[in-house]
């Protein structure tokens, strides 16, 4: 007797093709699906297996290619009866891997019978044994009683497929419901905002993933606290009447509320609460939504200092040459008079009262160029300990004796690219800024660092710089034990005219001058403040790759700088040329003063003697400075030029001056500054 295999997942398929083929006389094994099969089979070896195609563990396609790749199976006929796989294709599929036969569900019992004898007799003897085949008569009976059996047997798998089209239906719209519901509840899960859900009475029965990361509540820990306060981020009695009163008026509450984390990090989100109602419009839940904005407001923060920095530059740029000029002559005036007077003299004490007002007035536009990155500077690669070293006589008696001063220097320091003066400038800011804050005496450290930074501090308002570069930094910190400042101050100190202080007690440009200093550098700045714990300011300078300059000579300010070389001096400010030719001359140097570029060259030409220097503005008509040199070095190639100028840094870079070979000095300056350039000017080699 032939041992047929019947391969399929559906119950009634396999009693089917069962019955009718122990009608048939042949013996019948079933499996579900194609592992077990295989199981099957390779136990006990049929004589041919009828297998479905769309089949769970094992489809009838994999078990095919695995049933043509064994050995002991692969000579065994296989056929394919499906009601699924009917596309041309998929026939071809099957035939290319190997299937003898292929039918499709559901095939007339004679057709079927056919097909299976058919792939049988290769496998049978030529004259096959009497007792393997039924009778004539029995044959016509049997094959009515299976035309019978069969036709009912349609009959019930008739009324079961539709049975189970019904029911597949109602499955496809439970996996669509399904589906839907995933969908949606994955939105919340991997929302970008967090969510929260609780009853109308406030009640939490959800927050999403996000909630919890941006809070550190999960919702057991959400369920314990003022639910008020869980859907709103922030305290308050009356959150409950807020909420229902806006949403009974507009339909949601909303608003911005400054939220610290478990974490102590404080961060801004945006809060938004509304009702879910059912079909009869009565709110059965509340939604909160609460996105963190905190980017957002920094962002915002950078936008408002660009434009108080943007009108600062505007301001500083407008007055810096005419006031610097008027700066000029004043100094240089007082000066005159204070070497005119003698001490003793009762108009010297003014004199030098207007000479020290004048200094403060320089200082201020300093101040002011230092904030909006425009001060003139000649940066060098320097040795930041050195610098605090030399600084350190100074310090102690800025910041007076009741302040005990320590110093944590890094041993081998990396090298920062910086003017010397603006270090210096950094460090008297910052002493001076702690000073104040410890006016009962306390303690100040300075400390030196090499760092590496990936990004910058998490406090830091340059997180979002977008001039920031992760890389090698030298980092300066500068720590008080002064009283602190809260949130809100620190959001303000580094904006030009911010104080604490009291009218006429500071400018409020020092920590906004340090602050432009260190941006001008490509530098980071942060700070750390609470109140009664003191003050952190942290610098980040990046490290410069060459060997450090050593630390300039100090000179006194009573040394002499005289000469007898003839200077060219070229400036369109009458007063300022005055001045400048009366300092020049008292040195003892011979002075040819032109009011422009043109009257300069002019003098040039019809000079019979030698010119050493040309004393040139950088900024004034019909020609600049630095196209005047060009023209007075083609004719007399061997002067040297000093550029002085009273613009910021960005006018005179403009016009093609600065750089690290150009001897330049800037507006105010006194006549001690003048004569050490000039005498430092010509005796520089070229």
């Amino acid at each position: 007797m032939k041992t047929i295999l019947v391969v399929d997942d559906n119950e009634p398929n396999r009693y089917l093709l069962s019955a009718l083929l122990q009608g048939a006389g042949y013996a019948v094994k079933l499996a579900r699906h194609g592992e077990e099969a295989l199981a099957i089979a390779r136990d006990a070896a049929p004589d041919l297996v009828i297998s479905d195609l769309l089949m769970p563990v094992m489809d009838g396609y994999t078990l095919l290619r695995l049933w043509r790749a064994d050995e002991e199976l692969q000579r065994i006929p296989f056929l394919v009866y499906t009601a699924t796989y009917i596309a041309p294709k998929d026939e071809r599929l099957a035939l290319d891997l190997g299937a003898d036969a292929f039918v499709v569900k559901p095939e007339e019992p004679d057709a079927l019978m056919r097909r299976i004898q058919e792939l049988l007799a290769p496998h049978t003897s030529g004259t096959p044994a009497a007792e393997s085949r039924p009778g004539t008569g029995d044959d016509v009976l049997l094959k009515d009683y299976n035309a019978v059996l069969f036709g009912k047997l349609e009959a019930k798998m008739a009324q079961l497929e539709r049975t189970n089209q019904a029911l597949r239906d109602e499955i496809a719209m439970r996996k669509e419901t399904e589906e839907r519901l995933r969908i949606h509840t994955a939105a919340v899960e991997q929302s970008t905002v967090a969510m929260v859900i609780a009853t109308s009475a406030g009640s939490v029965e959800y927050v999403n993933p996000l909630f919890t990361e941006m809070t550190g509540w999960s919702l057991e820990e959400a369920r314990t606290r003022d639910p008020w306060e869980v859907l709103s981020v922030a305290k308050g009695a009356d959150r409950r009447d807020q909420i229902a009163k806006a949403i009974e008026a507009r339909g949601y509450w909303q608003e911005e509320v400054r939220a610290p984390r478990e974490d102590g990090e404080v961060h801004w989100l945006r809060a938004t609460v509304s009702p879910i109602r059912d079909d009869a419009g009565t709110t059965t839940h509340l939604l909160a939504v609460q996105e963190d904005i905190t980017a957002q407001r920094v962002l915002e923060a950078q936008y408002l200092q660009s434009q108080k920095i943007e009108a600062v530059d505007r301001l500083a740029g407008g007055i810096a040459h005419d006031f610097n000029n008027m700066l000029s002559v004043i100094l240089g005036y007082t000066e005159a008079l204070m070497l005119d007077l003698k001490p003793s003299d009762p108009l010297y004490r003014d004199i030098e009262q207007i000479r020290s007002a004048a200094d403060r007035s320089a200082d201020l536009t300093r101040q002011l160029l230092a904030f909006s990155r425009q001060q003139t500077i000649a940066p060098v690669s320097m040795d930041l300990n050195a610098q605090v070293r030399e600084m350190k006589g100074l310090l102690q008696p800025l910041i007076g004796e009741d302040v005990d001063m320590r110093f944590d220097l890094a041993a081998d320091l990396w090298a920062v690219h910086l003017d010397p003066s603006q270090a210096d400038q950094i460090l008297a800011n910052l002493a001076v800024n702690a000073r104040d804050v410890m006016p009962d005496g306390g303690r100040l450290t300075i400390e030196t660092a090499n760092v590496h930074l990936d990004e910058p501090s998490p406090r830091s308002e340059d997180r979002l710089d977008p001039d920031f570069r992760p890389g090698d930094y030298v980092r300066l910190t500068v720590s008080d034990s002064g009283c602190g400042m809260d949130a809100e101050t620190i959001e303000h100190i580094f904006e030009p005219f911010f104080t604490t202080k009291a009218p006429g007690a500071g400018t409020g440009l020092g920590l906004a001058t340090v602050y432009g200093i260190v941006k001008q550098n490509k530098g980071l700045i942060d700070v750390h403040s609470e109140l009664g714990q003191g003050t952190t300011f942290r610098v980040h300078l990046p490290r410069h790759h060459g060997d450090a300059t050593p630390s300039r000579e100090v000179r006194h300010l009573s040394e002499a700088h005289h000469g007898d070389e003839t200077i060219l001096l070229v400036e369109d400010d009458p007063m300022v040329r005055t001045l400048t030719r009366r300092i020049l001359k008292r040195s003892g140097y011979a002075v040819l003063d032109a009011a422009g570029p043109k009257e300069a060259i002019a003098l040039c030409e019809r000079h019979p003697g030698d010119i050493h220097l040309l004393l040139t503005d950088v900024v004034m008509p019909d020609m600049n400075g630095k196209d005047l040199h060009d023209r007075i070095r083609a004719a007399r190639p061997t002067v040297k030029t000093l550029f002085m100028s009273g613009y910021s840094a960005d006018a005179i870079a403009n016009r093609g001056v600065l750089d690290q070979r150009t001897h330049f000095i800037g507006k105010p300056f006194n006549a001690e500054e003048l004569c050490r350039k000039v005498r430092e000017t010509l005796d520089a080699e070229d």
